[in-house]
């Protein structure tokens, strides 16, 4: 599966307790080009969840993050 996701708008910060078993796998995500403040994927997770077989690109590495695991102030126990 390829997702293109030209931009995704900042989550605000929220407890943790909504992230209860987040998951994301099995994924492409690309920031597309001239995109220098990106981030491709914003996760968090409390209590249990993970991100696997996941795939973050930039078309010409110009993103900020990759994997945004610091916009919430808790996270965790999470698998990466």
């Amino acid at each position: 599966m390829w997702i293109d996701i030209v931009h995704l708008p900042s989550l605000p910060p929220s407890p943790p307790r909504i992230y209860r078993s987040s998951l994301v796998e099995s994924l492409t995500i690309s920031t597309g080009s001239r995109n220098p403040g990106a981030a491709a994927l914003q996760f968090n997770a409390n209590n249990e969840g993970g991100v696997f077989n996941v795939t973050l690109i930039s078309e010409d590495s110009t993103a900020a993050v990759g994997l945004d695991l610091g916009f919430c102030s808790e996270i965790g126990p999470t698998m990466i």
